[in-house]
């Protein structure tokens, strides 16, 4: 889920070090999860991997906290379009109608 989020995150980013730093932050939130859940399933070899977002010492979920604020900034950052064709910059309409 976190994946898909990201990744629309990084599509809708405006400048290229928007996307890069959105796409190569859901991807360290996403790999390390897969590969949990590949140890969890005993699809991959049990080597002490942390979970996502808990971990003995917590620094993991302190870094995993850390990667979805900037996220969530990049995604502020951002402009959009609503449905009605108009730019949208942090909820303030920046068209004018004619």
């Amino acid at each position: 889920m976190i994946a898909s989020y990201g990744i629309a995150i990084a599509a809708r980013s405006t400048d290229l070090f928007g996307r890069l730093l959105a796409a190569g932050l859901t991807c360290s939130i996403v790999i390390p999860a897969m590969m949990n859940m590949g140890v969890t399933t005993a699809v991959l070899p049990n080597t002490g991997l942390p979970l996502p977002f808990v971990s003995y010492g917590g620094t993991n979920l302190v870094f995993t906290l850390a990667t979805i604020g900037l996220l969530v900034s990049i995604h502020r950052s951002t402009i959009t379009i609503s449905p009605r064709g108009e730019k949208v910059l942090l909820g303030k309409k920046k068209s004018v109608k004619l």
